[in-house]
């Protein structure tokens, strides 16, 4: 794994755990962007207290994917491919989203979101809601993967300008 290489003293983590902790990042801003722009002001007066900051949405709906996104972009900022990257972050999102819908095609599955019960509403709802949060995934995604770019190039600027070629060498 990538802190067995880094243990070992290669500065480089293995692109397999890079590509797994972009898809990890991605889905936890998803689910943080859909609880602040869909569930919680649909669930009503104290939505945004019981989505965000009750129980153990404290941490699954708001720490964790804050956390994530930051730690990510701003002290991991790994090398990234080109745009075609961030369709490594948006495939959980087409699988999950892809199968919930089958399921409950088939009435294995209600929801688990308003957004996902695709027989209580009109075919052009469901599918304007899938073209929504697919968009707004790989959009994010996108932005994500750049971000992480930017603060990689910055970081490569600061410590060829130090001097700096070793991660142990570098003051922490």
């Amino acid at each position: 794994s990538g802190i067995d290489a880094l243990l070992r003293g290669k500065s480089e983590v293995p692109k397999w755990v890079i590509n797994l902790r972009f898809m990890a990042t991605c889905m936890l801003t998803l689910t943080f962007v859909v609880v602040l722009t869909v569930l919680a002001p649909a669930a009503g007066e104290h939505g945004y207290y019981n989505m965000l900051l009750a129980g153990s949405t404290l941490f699954s709906h708001f720490l964790c994917p804050v956390v994530a996104i930051l730690t990510f972009c701003f002290l991991e900022a790994p090398a990234l491919g080109n745009w075609k990257q961030s369709f490594i972050g948006f495939a959980p999102t087409v699988v999950y989203g892809t199968v919930a819908i089958i399921c409950n095609i088939l009435r294995v599955l209600e929801g688990p979101y308003f957004f996902l019960r695709v027989l209580d509403q009109p075919v052009w709802a469901s599918i304007l809601w899938v073209i929504v949060i697919f968009g707004i995934n790989w959009l994010m995604c996108f932005g994500i993967q750049k971000l992480a770019q930017t603060m990689r190039r910055v970081y490569d600027n600061i410590f060829r300008t130090q001097k700096l070629h070793d991660c142990s060498r570098v003051p922490i």
